[in-house]
């Protein structure tokens, strides 16, 4: 005989409710205070390298982006690659052994000085990407005034040595002397020395453009030899104040290229270094606080200036906290 139906007893369907309620309240407990998920502060930036230099004009004039280039002859020898100003003073090729100081075609090849001739030389004007040799001249301006000023300081001297007693008045020629020829040098700008290559990332003058002392004619960038990339990029990172009291120095860092999607491509590694003391306004009134990231590995080459998205990990927190601050 089947058993009889039991009708179930009184609010006996609340009951199982309620249980199963107060299980999931404490999954849920258990979510929020027992789970610590890894904390991600968001950010946007660019690359750019550690060392990016202005190549600023000293003197006012009209600039002359670039260099004269030849081979200089050497009796039994490999003639040596050489990147002089228009004077013949410069520097020789670098992957030719040591560098050597050039002045007026002539190499230092040890004492005395001896004379090469120059053969095929060329004027290249700078442009974006050329590679630049340690100490040789990126541009020249042409200060005709002071040039003009120095041939007549100089015809002066010569009298004054000739004809003039006072002593006093040849002092003052000849530190007038001094100071334009020191003006004239500094119309010829160099790539710095001792620092490997450099790789030229802007041009910013026009041949033959008039300048003024300040201005900035192009911009380089230090250049590893290996990859014949730029060297020791970093990010500048631009995040929310309310975002900042939970970074510390030596946080990994995330970056995301715009120009090749994470989901192919994976992130690029970088660790932060510190983020600046002052934060500034943004068009939306909130302030904002600027970040550098050392960028320490990328399975992508990450081009100077181009725009990139980062996590900072900051740590793991639990979940609650991650849903309070966001």
């Amino acid at each position: 005989m089947p058993a009889p139906w039991v009708p179930p007893r009184r609010f006996s369907h609340l009951r199982t409710f309620a249980a199963c309620l107060g299980v999931l309240v404490l999954c849920l407990v258990g979510l929020l205070f027992g789970v610590r998920l890894e904390a991600l502060v968001p950010a946007s930036g660019t690359i750019t390298a550690r060392d990016l230099r202005e190549v600023r004009s000293l003197t006012a004039g009209l600039a002359e982006p670039g260099w004269f280039e030849g081979l200089i002859a050497r009796p039994g020898k490999e003639p040596l690659r050489a990147r002089v100003d228009a004077h013949g003073d410069g520097v020789t090729d670098p992957a030719q052994g040591p560098p050597r100081q050039v002045c007026h075609y002539e190499v230092l090849d040890g004492p005395p000085m001896a004379k090469r001739s120059a053969e095929g030389v060329r004027f290249h004007r700078l442009e974006p990407g050329d590679e630049l040799w340690p100490g040789q001249v990126i541009a020249t301006v042409r200060d005709d005034d002071t040039r003009i000023r120095l041939r007549q300081a100089e015809a002066r001297l010569r009298d004054l040595e000739a004809s003039s007693n006072d002593a006093a008045e040849r002092d003052r020629a000849r530190a007038e002397c001094d100071a334009l020829r020191r003006r004239l040098d500094g119309a010829v700008l160099r790539a710095p020395e001792g620092a490997g290559p450099w790789l030229a990332v802007q041009v910013r003058a026009a041949p033959l453009q008039a300048v003024r002392p300040g201005d900035v004619l192009a911009v380089i960038a230090p250049l590893d030899p290996q990859t014949r990339q730029p060297r020791d990029l970093i990010a500048r990172l631009e995040l929310d104040e309310k975002d900042c009291g939970d970074l510390e120095p030596g946080q990994e860092v995330r970056l995301a290229s715009t120009m090749y999607n994470h989901r192919l491509h994976g992130h690029a590694a970088a660790r932060l270094e510190r983020v600046e003391p002052w934060g500034e306004a943004g068009p939306d009134g909130r302030r904002r606080f600027q970040a550098v990231a050392a960028v320490t590995d990328s399975p992508f080459p990450l081009r100077l200036g181009s725009s990139v998205r980062a996590e900072v990990v900051v740590g793991r927190k639990p979940v609650y906290r991650i849903i309070l601050e966001h």
